[in-house]
């Protein structure tokens, strides 16, 4: 990537190097969530900040660079540096119901459960088919999902499960710029939620074998803590 950088800055008249800019922003964007999924935090504050020097002003990742140092500092056990900047961009947000979802994720592990279910009432409205279904389909169900296993909310558990049940066995994409974790760890906690306690365990040791295989060190980790 960083050959093709200069190659862009050696080859290409300085006006028609945005576009491709932003393409390689977008790689090390990529690389970041992979790096996150593995437990590589160092690794992925740098590609961070070269997504940023990459993309300059470019509105999309103005938004986007702030919201994966956000989840960075989320995975290092900072929820309160994720809810300060996810309320500094929220006012610029196309996407109120994943903002507000992920939020209140943030909130549960902060303790703010009251919070934490006024995000989660705001993110559902009138349930998931009402969820546009555009890039961020899937990063709205699954927050909702994992924020449902915290705060307990059964009936929405159950409805969510429902959704994420053909895609058990694959991760879940937050938009391009996280990995929530595989669906069968999301699934796991779901069933959890609605008391079904035995498939609970199966679920997550399926999300064990499968974060292994893929090498998703911290997605595994936190698979194992809630499994024991």
């Amino acid at each position: 990537l960083d050959r093709a950088d200069a190659y862009i800055v050696a080859m290409t008249p300085r006006a028609d190097r945005s576009g491709l800019m932003g393409i390689a922003a977008g790689a090390r964007q990529g690389l970041a969530v992979v790096a996150l999924a593995r437990g590589e935090l160092n690794e992925v504050d740098a590609l961070i900040q070269h997504v940023q020097d990459l993309a300059g002003d470019d509105p999309m990742y103005a938004r986007g660079v702030p919201w994966q140092r956000g989840v960075l500092a989320h995975w290092r056990g900072e929820p309160d540096v994720m809810v300060s900047i996810w309320r500094q961009i929220s006012p610029f947000n196309p996407y109120p119901r994943l903002g507000a979802a992920a939020l209140g994720v943030a909130l549960a592990d902060l303790g703010d459960l009251g919070g934490a279910q006024a995000e989660f009432d705001a993110a559902y409205a009138d349930g998931p088919a009402s969820v546009g279904r555009d890039w961020t389909y899937t990063g709205t169900i699954g927050a909702l999902a994992e924020l449902a296993a915290r705060l307990g909310r059964e009936r929405e558990a159950a409805e969510l499960d429902t959704i994420l049940e053909p895609f058990d066995g694959q991760f879940l994409l937050d938009t391009c710029i996280h990995l929530r974790g595989s669906v069968a760890w999301l699934r796991a906690g779901l069933a959890a939620c609605t008391g079904n306690l035995e498939e609970a365990i199966e679920r997550y040791r399926r999300a064990e074998e499968f974060e292994a295989t893929q090498g998703a060190h911290a997605l595994l980790a936190r698979t194992r803590v809630d499994l024991a």
